[in-house]
């Protein structure tokens, strides 16, 4: 891109002055910039990639997709709250406790709490923070 752009500018460098080449280089290069930030700009899917393949009940999983938790409700967190021993009226901020977490993205994935809790510990992690963006 760039780099054949900058030898077709250099070919007829007679016909460009140095300010036009300056302001040609510059649009060309915030065109290039501009592509890579509509590619960090794409919507996130929800999905985590696990660093290794995960063993379950028989079954490998590679990743697990938490992007239904969008379609959760206030009740699913009362629920979860609640079914954790983290009364509403004690609980400052319940709803960032991995407990709590780990049943949301349960209730979310259809997949029992028991397998996010024997994830190893990065995962959960990951976990957590991505399903907190749903928050």
């Amino acid at each position: 891109g760039v780099c054949r752009y900058l030898t077709f500018l250099y070919k007829h460098m007679g016909d460009i002055t140095d300010m036009d080449l300056r302001q040609m280089i510059g649009e060309k290069m915030s065109k290039e910039v501009e592509k890579d930030i509509e590619v960090v700009g794409k919507p996130d899917t929800g999905v985590i990639v696990f660093d290794k393949p995960y063993n379950w009940e028989g079954k490998e999983y590679t990743s697990v997709d938490i992007s239904k938790m969008a379609n959760l409700k206030g009740i699913d967190l009362i629920e979860a709250l609640q079914g954790n021993g983290n009364g509403l009226s004690i609980s400052v901020n319940g709803e960032y406790d991995l407990k709590t977490i780990m049943s949301l993205v349960s209730k979310a994935t259809g997949i029992p709490v028991e397998f996010f809790e024997y994830l190893p510990i990065k995962e959960v992690i990951k976990i957590k923070y991505k399903a907190i963006s749903f928050l």
